[in-house]
């Protein structure tokens, strides 16, 4: 809820120009109370789409949010009941660097990262001289680079951005951000809004020292600082063009890539939004960094492996909402991996690159047709078995079996093509459950044990009148011979028994499996989404149902 007091400082004024009756016919437009005599304040003049945000709680983040009905008065500012932001218009003055307390370039952790960041910045650009604030009371540092000629905001962050990461720093939220920002693209393929930041000396924010030390925090020190800071640096239009010749030029890509990538950017840059939302997140962000990583950083070679988890962990940091609705911020690097591994085994391909290479033969892709009608057939028949076993339904007869699998729509010749999943004295072991209960196997290695140990040493007969020409109770004769024998079939129907339980087991797990990915392919279907839909109809094609 925007507060009352936005809304009464700020008036309605007319666009002067023009005649009488042309003022008249022209919109009014929607601007605010300058204070002149605060030079301060006319440092930051894009004040529309501005952050605002309720002072946060001792060891809390701010909860920003943006209002776009009206511009930021500087007596809103001046008053400080909350805290505000501001984003960059068509042009800039100044450019500002972003390094978080927890970042590895804050002196804190590297003392050497500063001088090299402005090292950079002084060669190429000829920012020379700047001003430190600590952002907040976290300790976060911004680093102010103003000029006297007003530039072209996106030239400025295209420089920045590419000087700071051809001299090795990774551009990222929570390492270190650039503002102005390389805008990213909207849905409907439009550059979205500039990113913002906090106006300094707020609640928490102060001037430091070349040692790092909080010195008095005026609005006429930080003037005096920012004026000297002009003196110093260098960059006007003829600098900045002559660098932009030097780096990397703008990418250009198809409309048909241009509009995959916008709804990529369209998912990703809002970030989280709510809970159960990392695994998708994640899922777009490795496909933009693998299909359009080259073309957007310009590299040589396409973003893989470990190069290409970095980025998605990297870009998964910077997204809003991470810190506070991301629930797998402890296995971020184990999702990232996982994620990487499935896009560059997939059938997308980095772009610009060409399709992933294919050198197979005709006679190969002869071969990979039958072996995937063979798998197909062995599936149908795996299902047939593991239905029957379920139903208590499955013969033990060679005919029967063989009638109850073609009675399920399988033809004879393909059943007697793959016996070793059916036929009695041909199945094999090994189709048993690679992952057997363990009291199924403790089962089984305890008949195994009965077996031998009857061989070796015959069992004692229950009667007293020993087992020679003797008549059992019954009056049926039983000689030892006869008796080990019976034990031996007993021994051999129960390891059958197992055999067969093992066997249905593994049916089971394997439908299961079946039935699950088919479900998850079905709401890939349903979900309306391009990238998902088209798994999904890769899958149906690969079955055979297209």
């Amino acid at each position: 809820m925007v507060p009352d007091s936005l809304l009464r400082l700020c008036t309605w004024v007319p666009a002067v120009t023009g005649t009488t009756e042309e003022v008249k016919q022209q919109p009014t437009r929607f601007s605010y109370v300058e204070e002149h005599e605060t030079p301060f304040l006319a440092l930051w003049p894009h004040r529309y789409d501005y952050l605002w945000a309720e002072h946060p709680n001792p060891g809390q983040k701010p909860q920003w949010q943006t209002e776009g009905r009206h511009p930021l008065a500087d007596r809103l500012i001046t008053q400080g009941s909350y805290l505000y932001g501001v984003r960059f218009g068509a042009k800039t003055s100044y450019a500002m660097l972003d390094i978080d307390s927890t970042s590895a370039y804050h002196p804190s952790r590297d003392p050497l990262a500063i001088p090299q960041l402005t090292g950079a910045l002084e060669e190429k650009l000829h920012l020379t001289a700047w001003v430190t604030v600590q952002s907040s009371w976290s300790g976060g540092l911004h680093l102010y680079f103003p000029f006297e000629e007003p530039l072209k905001t996106f030239d400025v962050a295209t420089a920045v951005t590419s000087v700071l990461e051809q001299a090795g720093f990774k551009i990222a939220g929570g390492l270190l951000e650039v503002f102005p920002n390389q805008k990213p693209f909207s849905s409907d393929g439009s550059l979205s809004l500039y990113q913002g930041h906090r106006l300094p000396l707020q609640n928490g924010s102060y001037l430091l020292n070349k040692q790092g030390e909080a010195i008095y925090s005026s609005q006429d020190t930080f003037l005096t600082q920012w004026r000297w800071a002009i003196a110093k640096n260098a960059l006007n239009e003829a600098t900045l063009a002559r660098t932009l010749k030097t780096l990397r030029k703008p990418y250009r890509i198809s409309q048909k890539a241009a509009k995959f990538l916008n709804d990529l950017n369209a998912e990703i840059e809002q970030g989280w939004t709510g809970s159960g939302q990392t695994n998708r997140l994640l899922g777009r962000i490795a496909m933009r960094a693998y299909v359009f990583g080259q073309t957007l950083l310009g590299l040589a070679q396409p973003l893989v492996g470990k190069d290409l988890i970095e980025t998605i962990i990297d870009t998964a940091k910077s997204l809003p909402g991470f810190d506070d609705l991301c629930g797998h911020q402890d296995d971020l690097a184990d999702r990232a991996k996982a994620w990487a591994r499935c896009v560059e085994s997939s059938h997308y391909y980095p772009y610009g690159s060409g399709k992933k290479p294919d050198a197979v033969t005709e006679q190969e892709r002869k071969a990979s047709w039958n072996q995937r009608q063979q798998e197909a057939a062995r599936k149908r028949i795996r299902a047939s078995v593991a239905q029957l076993l379920n139903s208590d339904s499955w013969p033990a007869q060679t005919t029967s079996r063989f009638k109850a699998l073609t009675g399920e729509g399988i033809s004879g010749a393909t059943l007697y093509a793959h016996k070793d999943l059916w036929h009695p004295d041909h199945v094999r072991p090994q189709e048993e459950a690679t992952e057997p209960d363990e009291q199924k196997t403790r089962l089984g290695e305890s008949f195994q044990r009965q077996g031998e140990e009857f061989q070796k040493f015959p069992p004692t007969p229950t009667s007293l009148l020993g087992v020679d020409g003797c008549n059992t109770s019954d009056g049926n004769t039983s000689s030892p011979a006869n008796i080990r024998e019976q034990t031996q079939q007993a021994v051999i129907a129960a390891r059958e028994h197992l055999k067969q339980r093992q066997y249905a087991y593994q049916q089971q797990r394997s439908l299961a499996q079946q039935l699950q990915h088919r479900q998850r392919m079905m709401d890939y279907l349903n979900s309306g989404d391009p990238i998902l839909r088209q798994e999904a109809q890769s899958w149906l094609q690969k079955e055979g149902y297209g």
